[in-house]
């Protein structure tokens, strides 16, 4: 055992024995303290994840690019043109590609148990987009190429539903299951994102920006229990707003550093950081709120530069 792990081993010990001779209840915000520090010691960092269409997947621990890895796809069919990443709850990568149109489900950087999915239990795919797992484990993408939002059970497409929107996707690019179970999705080309109850389209309203600046397109989509976020690649701008009305609408160029010139992919972490990927500037992006502060860029050259980074998770 290393010395980190003994000494953390020694402080958890302290920790559980203050408590008990403290005799704390749950609610007792010094024992929350404590068992919150506890868990915090033994808790792995968040790995970034960013999917490149040049490239493939990249992994690494921080925005340096420490202990960077890249994966191609080569314990099966090899990436082309990967659109889309995300990684779920439990660890499973996916990854989305346009051609060939495929969905990835693998278990780390090395490919380990790799399966790829067409759509051929239901409509095969024509470009797979955006990809999606929720806390269930059930799946979900988009198809530019037919204009459908899909999903299904497993990577045999067991269950597979398909929906079409109401009035019918024009180029949907991401997808994504809100906190509260609702689906979103970027439906790029109409400039617009929709929210429905499932994909039946229960419920299924539509937003285009109009509270603030309206969206020129849009592409990246990320939901938290308080915020909106959507990326508009042409405007090159990423907006936040609380609901589907738009209220309280902020809107951020990447001016704090490097501007923003085709901004694509987009995630919130833990500490509600916001990270941002963009194709045309070959970077990543992290700053701690929509002014930019501690604004913070990586281009991969720690390895293999990016190029044409278009998705990005933090897990």
């Amino acid at each position: 055992m290393s010395l980190r792990g003994i000494t953390s081993g020694c402080l958890l010990l302290w920790l559980i024995v203050s408590c008990q001779r403290l005799e704390c209840r749950a609610e007792d915000p010094s024992c929350n303290f404590m068992g919150s520090l506890a868990l915090l010691l033994f808790l792995p960092e968040p790995k970034i994840y960013v999917g490149d269409r040049g490239n493939g997947l990249y992994q690494m621990d921080d925005m340096e690019g420490k202990n960077q890895v890249l994966y191609d796809g080569s314990a099966g069919t090899s990436f082309s043109d990967l659109r889309d990443a995300y990684v779920d709850g439990a660890g499973s990568i996916f990854v989305a590609t346009r051609i060939p149109a495929l969905i990835y489900k693998f278990q780390d950087m090395s490919g380990t148990g790799q399966q790829e999915y067409a759509g051929t239990a239901g409509t095969a795919f024509g470009q797979a987009y955006g990809v999606f797992a929720d806390p269930a484990g059930r799946i979900y993408m988009v198809d530019q190429g037919n204009d459908l939002a899909v999903s299904f059970d497993d990577m045999v497409g067991t269950n597979q539903q398909e929906y079409a929107g109401t009035p019918a996707f024009n180029n949907p690019n991401r997808i994504f299951v809100g906190p509260d179970g609702r689906i979103y999705i970027s439906d790029g080309l109409f400039g617009q994102i929709r929210r429905m109850d499932d994909l039946s389209g229960t419920g299924e309203i539509t937003y285009n920006g109009s509270a603030g600046t309206t969206f020129t397109g849009t592409f990246g989509i990320f939901v938290t229990t308080s915020h909106i976020y959507v990326v508009d690649p042409s405007g090159a701008l990423i907006h936040r707003f609380d609901d589907m009305a738009g209220a309280n609408t902020i809107t951020y160029d990447g001016s704090a550093g490097t501007p923003f010139a085709f901004p694509r992919g987009i995630w919130v972490d833990s500490a509600d950081r916001i990270y941002v990927t963009d194709e045309t500037n070959d970077l990543i992006y992290r700053f701690d709120d929509m002014s930019g502060t501690n604004q913070i860029e990586y281009d991969g050259s720690a390895g293999t530069p990016f190029s044409n980074p278009t998705a990005i998770v933090v897990r």
